[in-house]
């Protein structure tokens, strides 16, 4: 009876662990997502914004380049608002990159995140990854990246692709989940 007892409080204390560990896990995201707001309303420059989201970006969820995307005017492709690559923060007079544009007819997967607003996570070696995709992962020396859309309310307006390279581990759902609450 007196073993019995101990093996329920012991489990009662292993249970309680647990989900103290959870509490403190959400509670950091909580912080997270609420240090990320106040940092973004504190200007009103979108330009600005699109560079305190990306730096944000790369460093919670460790990323290696951050860009930001939105949709052309013919919403046939997207354009970067922000490529944002931390090694190259602290380089002196870096020189800014020339906007990107991809074409949404040669970026299917893009299309795909942005018409129904479901992240998507992607691999160099992905079977159906985009050719064009690939391309740009390879000559980057980028291994995989995260593809989230950007909405206000029921309409999209952008995408953001936060990548990693082949010596860091891959998103965990935890990582995408905090990123969609970010975007």
């Amino acid at each position: 009876a007196i073993l019995q007892i101990l093996a329920n409080q012991l489990a009662i204390n292993i249970d309680n662990s647990r989900l103290f560990g959870e509490t403190e896990s959400r509670l950091d995201e909580v912080r997270l997502l609420y240090n990320f707001n106040t940092m973004l309303t504190t200007t009103l420059e979108q330009t600005e914004i699109y560079q305190r989201s990306a730096r944000a970006f790369n460093t919670h969820l460790q990323g290696v380049r951050c860009q930001i995307f939105r949709w052309t005017d013919d919403r046939n492709g997207v354009i970067t608002a922000v490529d944002h690559i931390p090694a190259r923060d602290n380089a002196e007079q870096s020189p800014p990159h020339a906007p990107i544009l991809l074409n949404l007819s040669n970026h299917p997967g893009a299309l795909q995140v942005l018409n129904t607003q479901e992240p998507q996570l992607r691999h160099r070696d992905d079977q159906v990854l985009d050719p064009a995709a690939e391309q740009f992962l390879l000559a980057n020396d980028l291994h995989s990246f995260m593809e989230l859309p950007i909405f206000y309310g029921e309409e999209t307006t952008g995408l953001i692709r936060l990548y990693r390279q082949s010596n860091q581990p891959d998103f965990s759902a935890q990582e995408m989940q905090i990123g969609q609450a970010m975007s």
